[in-house]
């Protein structure tokens, strides 16, 4: 049953009220926090946004969203990530909750979530997520997106695209659906935009169908170049030359698929818009979520099986442990950036007026 916003605000604000009495474990926390997503079913706003608009299908991609063997094993593996909870992922209403509960700041929580999701390319989500605390902290202090990120928190993909993508967010430039299609609508769907027709297609929801087809068109090609025995190697190349058979190709994950060029990015969407329709899932977000999932060995996803509000959470938390901190007085400390507030130590009797008037300040 869908019941909005207000529910779960007072539900995150009962979960904090417990935690600040010591009436709630971390593993407590999340287990409600997970429990709270079972039961309320996303609703999400309805907002389409405008993909590349390819003249006809590619050949190869008419062919693996006609091929009846790929769509059964999708089939299976949807229903096995949902299983595991994989179709949450998207359900950041915890995450607002939470953000409202701690900053009067109305931007906070969809900057947070544009930083987040230009911060995603070639990223695990934990990882992902450690840095975009740090650059939303940046930004939310009037510093800016960082020039450079701090040690153990940098990318390599950081001065060359992810800089960029999340100044755009920070200006307001938004994220281009057409040159960035996966990127803006990661952004969207943890934003709440559950329109069928916008889904986070990366390179993990194109590599699964495309590796239970074993067409070799879907190999990677010069574009892409994956390591192999210590070299550039590109799979495309290796096959048509005889290199490598297609057995050799199907035993390695990463080389297939990768990002979708953009006239192929609407098709993918549709195409786990009807498998979700033929589940039941009630949007196609969850669907891609729960293919990531179900499909995690096959690809080789390697972030846990959390939803974007548990990670997040998690990270709080280790904060907060790391600190000698309360939960509530971390989640202050990440949502309005003021990293001093993570080296008072949580007994300190200014403590609590400083969050007080930080709150009143916000």
């Amino acid at each position: 049953m869908a019941r909005g916003m207000a529910p779960i605000r007072r539900a995150v604000n009962e979960l904090l009220r417990q935690s600040d009495r010591g009436g709630i474990d971390n593993e407590g926390f999340i287990s409600a926090l997970r429990e709270m997503l079972r039961a309320d079913a996303q609703v999400g706003r309805q907002a389409t946004i405008e993909y590349h608009t390819p003249r006809r299908m590619t050949p190869r991609m008419a062919a693996l969203t006609s091929d009846k063997e790929v769509r059964r094993r999708m089939l299976e593996t949807i229903e096995r990530g949902v299983e595991a909870d994989g179709h949450l992922f998207y359900d950041t209403r915890p995450m607002r909750a939470m953000f409202e509960e701690t900053t009067t700041d109305p931007e906070a929580f969809d900057r947070f979530i544009g930083i987040n999701a230009a911060l995603s390319p070639q990223s695990n989500v934990p990882d992902q997520m450690r840095r975009a605390i740090v650059a939303h902290g940046s930004v939310a202090r009037g510093e800016g997106v960082p020039v450079a990120m701090p040690d153990k928190y940098g990318h390599f993909l950081w001065k060359t695209l992810q800089q960029r993508l999340a100044n755009n967010v920070v200006e307001g430039k938004g994220l281009d659906p057409v040159t960035a299609s996966k990127t803006a609508s990661f952004r969207e769907n943890l934003r709440g935009n559950l329109h069928p027709d916008v889904a986070t297609i990366d390179k993990h929801a194109t590599a699964l169908p495309a590796i239970m087809s074993a067409d070799p068109r879907w190999l990677k090609t010069g574009g892409e170049p994956v390591q192999y025995q210590n070299q550039d190697f590109v799979p495309r190349n290796a096959f048509k030359s005889g290199e490598i058979d297609i057995d050799d190709a199907l035993e390695q994950p990463n080389w297939w698929g990768g990002r979708p060029p953009p006239s192929e990015y609407r098709d993918f969407v549709g195409f786990y818009r009807s498998l979700g329709e033929e589940v039941g899932l009630p949007n196609t977000a969850a669907t891609q979520a729960a293919a990531w999932r179900g499909g995690d060995d096959i690809t080789g996803v390697d972030s846990p099986n959390q939803s974007m509000t548990e990670v997040f959470t998690r990270r709080v938390m280790e904060l907060a442990e790391k600190h000698s901190m309360s939960l509530r007085e971390a989640l202050m400390a990440v949502v309005t950036g003021r990293p001093e507030l993570l080296s008072l130590a949580a007994a300190s009797p200014l403590l609590a007026r400083l969050l007080s008037e930080e709150s009143a300040d916000a």
